[in-house]
């Protein structure tokens, strides 16, 4: 047996204006938390991580591209820069009118915890900057 913690952070966003978004919204939704958190907390001018000083202690490979802690023989073949969280929405609307609400969920596992505060403030951050190609305010 393995004994998995994780936390889940549940997201309402309700719509300034009206907008598009794809159809399956995770990757927009983890896309635009990335680049809020590059911008916030990345310590360069141009985001080398492979280069950086910093790499082995910095909050957004934390929680882009978390390392395995323990050497499972089931994830061989897995990308890790899906390991340390999930983002789950359901909504598969693509046309958003101004009020209308996306909910979404962001499943945080083991370390992650610590970086509940920045995904957090990522997606405050997100709704300020707009979401999407188009910068859809939420």
């Amino acid at each position: 047996m393995f004994d998995i913690k994780y936390i889940k952070l549940n997201f309402k966003i309700k719509f300034e204006r009206c907008g598009k978004l794809p159809k399956y919204k995770m990757s927009a939704l983890r896309g635009g938390m990335g680049q809020v958190l590059m911008k916030k907390f990345c310590i360069e001018e141009k985001p080398d991580c492979n280069n950086c000083l910093f790499n082995n202690r910095c909050a957004v490979v934390e929680i882009l591209s978390p390392k395995m802690e323990v050497d499972l023989p089931f994830m061989k073949n897995v990308q890790t820069s899906y390991l340390g969280l999930i983002i789950e929405c359901t909504d598969f609307r693509e046309d958003f009118f101004q009020d209308d609400v996306l909910e979404f969920s962001v499943i945080l596992f083991n370390n992650l915890f610590n970086y509940g505060g920045h995904i957090i403030y990522a997606f405050d951050a997100l709704g300020k900057i707009g979401l999407g190609k188009k910068k859809t305010k939420i």
